[in-house]
């Protein structure tokens, strides 16, 4: 990996502790493990600059789906806990499950702290929970992994029947009217077909889970929460936060150090910081009361 313009030794540790991610590697895992490996190899980046959610989406989040005050939630891949510790301070008894072990390694320290926090590691097809024993099930930009059809399932049978889904996603649609985008629009199209991870935009995915559950016969009364917000990262934590992004992560060198030395003198370009334009989208909906009976 390239770093010009003197990015400091700590970026570059982050990067170099991690096991060598190759195409060959890639290539001889299913779609669904490859993501857990992409996500798990830079758990300790991950942590430190993946952004949270806004406080006031988690209220809203929880108010949408009447969680009592003792509730029980379900997180379904928590990384290293950027929902699970707001969750956690709130007071829930909280199950947070991760297929990554450095993943849940990591937020098991973040949660350290919490006794009513469980994290495992797992993944959501082999964890073994008790039928319908959650108030909430929750995921944070993760579900999308996940075909809609047994997501919804799945979560349907994880939950009492008076309880309900939140899906949550960080998405960046608002960045692409910046003159920093504009400015690495081009290098993205040069390295485009290097990319490995081959996973659909983020925002499709999210369509189609709009889509299910407007559909869906075990969900009714989906609630969209939107909150748009900004976030100005640092040339180093700008680089790392690129290298916890699956089609970043697996590009193949040499186009990987490539690419990242060309954004690297984009964003030197722009004063050497970067200013990312979020909107957090939430979707809750609550388990269709005339369906629990066959679920």
């Amino acid at each position: 990996m390239v770093y010009p313009h003197g990015v400091q030794t700590s970026a570059k540790r982050f990067i170099r502790m991690n096991t060598p991610i190759t195409v060959e590697r890639l290539n001889q895992m299913s779609y669904s493990k490859k993501c857990s490996v992409l996500f798990n190899d830079v758990a300790e980046l991950y942590d430190r600059v993946r952004p949270g959610y806004p406080d006031s989406v988690v209220e809203r989040v929880l108010a949408c789906a009447s969680v009592p005050e003792d509730g029980k939630i379900l997180e379904v891949g928590c990384g290293t806990g950027q929902l699970t510790v707001p969750l956690a301070k709130r007071g829930y008894e909280i199950t947070a499950i991760d297929r990554g072990p450095d993943l849940a390694h990591v937020a098991s320290q973040n949660c350290s702290a919490f006794s009513k926090t469980r994290i495992i590691n797992s993944t959501f097809e082999e964890w073994e929970g008790v039928l319908h024993s959650f108030d909430l099930v929750t995921s944070a930009q993760a579900y999308h992994w996940f075909d809609p059809n047994y997501g919804i399932q799945h979560a349907s049978s994880s939950l009492k029947h008076t309880g309900s889904i939140a899906l949550i996603w960080n998405v960046q649609n608002r960045s692409r009217d910046t003159d920093f985008w504009r400015a690495t629009d081009p290098v993205y199209e040069k390295y485009r077909q290097a990319s490995t991870a081959g996973h659909k935009p983020l925002e499709w995915s999210i369509e189609a889970y709009r889509k299910a559950l407007d559909d869906s016969i075990l969900f009714e009364d989906p609630v969209e929460i939107t909150e748009q917000w900004n976030m100005v990262y640092s040339h180093d934590d700008y680089i790392m936060l690129l290298n916890t992004y699956s089609d970043h992560i697996s590009l193949p060198e040499p186009q990987k150090s490539a690419f990242f030395s060309e954004i690297s003198e984009i964003i030197m370009d722009f004063g050497g910081q970067v200013e990312r334009l979020y909107e957090t989208i939430a979707i809750v909906a609550n388990k269709r009361t005339v369906a629990f009976e066959s679920i």
